[in-house]
């Protein structure tokens, strides 16, 4: 039997589907009842290519976590990494005939008025809506619930994204009796599981590595405030090696994975099967290849006009293989 405060939490990438059914216990920590992981199809570039073989890889994935929770609740939420991502800062206002405590029905329609951008139509949707500052009669709080005054600002951080993909997986999901309640952004939850509680108060960056791009956040305060999208990930590095090598991209992702590094190098020659015979490869040219496009997306992130100052800000990097990282 499915317990009352169970969920499905499924992660669509362009390699594989993770599902991951997890119970909130009453101390707020999580409980995980069962995990599964099928490959990804249907899935590339950010975009469906297959509804049909795209909703069979979520099924397979589902039916994996299942055999071990044995059972699939029905609520749902999903990660689904998209290229056309935006972010953009919104402040909604009120302004009152007199100085009285901001109530919360006055921050709830304040809020409201923040996520009401005017160039939004129906084909894009807002996934998070982050309230990030707070003014009342023009000075800056912390919380203005209480506090007197005749005006009050929220400006929030939103997130936009196209609409179609997220009707389209919220389908598929519905056909396999799910009820999906939304779409979260990896970027959110991993700064929520992986800050530790100082540097959430004090402020932290977070690099998500994916297969196609990087997902770049700030957060203070359990609050996502500044974030931006650039597109290099793990499988920008394959290419790389592949062209750069001469070889299939299979064997440029096990280069990677099993010798790849960024900043040294382990010294010693490398065989790579081919069709042909063997192949040397140094592993000072792999390092390299690595480390030169790993070069590029820290460049393209310092180039990034971040309101935030990255100097003695803890760094928390993680996702998918780009290489032995040394931090």
């Amino acid at each position: 039997m499915t317990a009352a405060n169970q969920l499905v939490s499924i992660d669509i990438g362009s390699h594989k589907i993770c599902t991951v059914i997890a119970r909130v216990l009453a101390d707020q920590r999580i409980a995980i009842d069962g995990i599964g992981i099928s490959p990804s199809h249907g899935f590339q570039r950010g975009a469906i290519t297959s509804k049909a073989h795209l909703s069979s890889s979520i099924k397979q994935s589902l039916e994996r976590a299942k055999s071990i929770a044995g059972s699939l609740p029905s609520l749902a939420i999903c990660s689904l990494p998209q290229d056309n991502l935006h972010f953009v800062k919104h402040t909604g206002f009120i302004h009152k005939p007199q100085a009285t405590p901001i109530t919360d029905t006055e921050i709830q329609q304040c809020f409201q008025r923040s996520t009401q951008l005017p160039d939004v139509d129906a084909d894009t949707t807002i996934i998070h809506a982050i309230p990030t500052h707070y003014c009342v009669d023009q000075t800056t709080v912390k919380d203005p619930r209480g506090v007197s005054g005749k005006s009050l600002e929220i400006t929030s951080h939103l997130v936009l994204t196209p609409t179609p993909p997220i009707t389209t997986v919220f389908g598929m999901l519905k056909q396999l009796k799910l009820d999906p309640k939304g779409i979260l952004l990896d970027l959110v939850a991993t700064g929520d599981l992986l800050i530790t509680p100082e540097h959430q108060h004090a402020g932290a960056w977070v690099l998500v590595i994916g297969a196609r791009q990087t997902r770049v956040g700030y957060f203070s305060n359990h609050t996502l405030r500044e974030a931006t999208i650039i597109p290099i990930g793990g499988d920008t590095v394959t290419q790389d090696i592949a062209h750069c090598l001469a070889i299939d991209t299979e064997q440029a992702e096990r280069l990677k994975l099993l010798f790849g590094s960024v900043g040294t190098s382990p010294g010693k020659p490398i065989s790579v099967h081919q069709p042909g015979g063997n192949t040397i490869v140094e592993s000072e040219l792999l390092t390299a290849i690595i480390t030169a496009r790993i070069d590029e997306l820290v460049e393209l992130i310092r180039k990034t006009n971040w309101a935030e100052s990255w100097a003695n800000t803890p760094i928390y990097l993680c996702g998918g293989e780009i290489g032995r990282a040394h931090v």
